[in-house]
């Protein structure tokens, strides 16, 4: 057969003519009895070069490549597994240096409130003794200080010494300062004792008790 088209169509499958079987979902097609019978597709293999068909004679050759192959992947598992064993470690470790801190920061925390506790209670026994000392003193020379003395700190001894120590020294005290004294007690609300600064507490005189 000198036409080539013709010879590469010469066994391909054709439909069985009219009046024969056909087949329930469809036309049955034959192939030339003198044909060859068709061959199953060539496996490939995928290479760096792209896809190459297997021959029987091969399998040697592509054994060695998928072992390769294999291989290749192994080292690349092993190489991930052991970068997130490095991210694991790395993450524990700043896990633990933030647990540390945290112990640390708490620690100096309750030093700082235990010390603030302590300055407290010892500006509060101050505080009170120098009531104590205004209360053992005479009321006209008391008297005489609070005149002088600032409104602030007036009012916070006023509000901590006895009303009955309290009384005559009100009454030996000038009219106005007695008057704003007297205002300001009955307007202002309860001061708790820790308002106080220590900057008004040292303003408080130093009195030796008569």
């Amino acid at each position: 057969m000198t036409n080539v088209v013709a010879a590469e169509n010469a066994c391909a499958p054709r439909p069985v003519g009219e009046g024969e079987q056909t087949a329930a979902d469809g036309q049955l097609t034959v192939i030339a009895g003198d044909c060859p019978p068709p061959a199953d597709a060539l496996p490939q293999l995928v290479t760096s070069e792209g896809m190459v068909p297997m021959s029987a004679g091969d399998n040697g050759a592509t054994e060695q490549a998928l072992l390769e192959r294999l291989a290749s992947r192994r080292t690349e598992l092993q190489t991930y597994e052991q970068e997130l064993a490095m991210r694991a470690s790395l993450v524990d470790a700043a896990e633990k240096r933030i647990e540390e801190r945290q112990a640390t920061l708490q620690s100096i925390e309750d030093q700082i409130a235990s010390l603030v506790e302590q300055r407290k209670q010892m500006e509060e026994g101050q505080f009170a003794s120098i009531v104590s000392m205004y209360e053992t003193m005479k009321p006209k020379d008391a008297a005489k200080i609070f005149d002088n003395l600032d409104m602030d700190v007036l009012f916070r001894v006023s509000k901590m010494m006895n009303p009955r120590k309290m009384a005559p020294i009100l009454a030996e005290m000038s009219t106005a300062r007695a008057q704003e004294l007297t205002v300001r007690m009955a307007s202002a609300d309860a001061d708790p004792l820790d308002s106080m600064t220590p900057d008004a507490l040292a303003a408080l005189p130093q009195i030796v008790g008569q």
